[in-house]
């Protein structure tokens, strides 16, 4: 087996190209912050921000599970997913 120069192959893992992952397994969950869920979802960010501070409020689309980590708000990607199933309408 040659040896890789780890350098060189830092951004990903040399057999499979998955992202590198400085604990030798891929991620169990793929997290998003609040400019990368809105457009993942389809709406904007600031209907991301009033639904955590409003929670669920009567005739009001209630917002997607998210984290909060300190100051940082994080959305899990399976979360926003079952949320627009949630949210699916059948025509």
């Amino acid at each position: 087996m040659p040896l890789v120069d780890q350098r060189a192959t830092r951004g990903t893992n040399v057999q499979d190209e998955t992202p590198w992952n400085p604990f030798g397994r891929p991620p169990k969950h793929r997290l998003l912050t609040e400019k990368q869920a809105a457009p993942y979802i389809g709406m904007s960010r600031s209907f991301l921000r009033q639904s955590r501070m409003n929670g669920k409020r009567r005739n009001r689309t209630p917002g997607p599970p998210f984290l909060k980590i300190g100051r940082q708000v994080l959305y899990l990607a399976d979360d926003l997913d079952a949320w627009l199933l949630e949210h699916r309408h059948e025509g």
